[in-house]
């Protein structure tokens, strides 16, 4: 398997077109002595590139060919599609019915999807850019200064309404317990009122009372 000069040579010319970078039209006359192509081989090329949407040309002085979609944009398989077509090695890899032997069942053909699909993923790994050696520098990250912050003391969980009235009732009852209860004061034994001399009402215990009597 070898690819075709469509191919490599319009290749050359998309990486090119990514090196001006779109700064100015790159006229194709001028390619073609870079590579030393004839201008209208290679005009043959941009044209297929142009139907593919890959490239447009500038009409006017300082006109030329400038890329569509930008260099970091654009993937190798594109170009090499716009140019070759399909990545299938054999007609029967999309479509068994193809095949021109008449077989549905071909041993082979597994060989020529893996193959096909190697080729893919190969065109599809870069961009046009990085091909091109002109893909962009990616920025250093700054490093960022550790702040110091103070360690935030962690919330206290709520505490729904019902709880802290059960645990304040316990308070109250623990309290309670922990007094010591207050003796109760004895009563005081009636006395017994008793006439004096001066007529006065004297009041005389009740137990001299009951001797008096016994």
């Amino acid at each position: 398997m070898q690819i075709g000069t469509r191919v490599r040579y319009g290749m050359l010319a998309m990486m090119e077109l990514a090196r001006r970078g779109g700064a100015a039209p790159a006229r194709a006359l001028d390619i073609a002595k870079a590579y030393g192509l004839s201008k209208g081989y290679l005009e043959g090329l941009l044209a297929a590139l142009k139907r593919a949407g890959l490239v447009r040309a500038v009409r006017g002085p300082g006109g030329g060919w400038v890329l569509v979609k930008g260099a970091t944009k654009t993937k190798p398989l594109e170009i090499y599609a716009a140019l070759e077509g399909p990545t299938a090695l054999v007609p029967c890899a999309e479509n068994i019915a193809l095949c021109p032997t008449g077989q549905t069942r071909c041993r082979a053909r597994s060989l020529w999807v893996a193959m096909g699909k190697a080729l893919e993923r190969a065109l599809k790994a870069d961009t046009l850019a990085a091909l091109a050696g002109v893909a962009p520098k990616k920025k250093p990250k700054q490093k960022k200064k550790a702040k110091s912050k103070a360690k935030a003391k962690p919330k206290p969980a709520k505490r729904s309404a019902k709880r802290i009235a059960a645990k304040s009732k316990l308070k109250v009852k623990k309290r309670a317990a922990a007094k010591p209860r207050a003796k109760p004061k004895a009563r005081r034994k009636p006395v017994a009122a008793k006439a004096s001399k001066h007529g006065k009402i004297l009041k005389v215990p009740r137990r001299a009372k009951l001797r008096k009597s016994a």
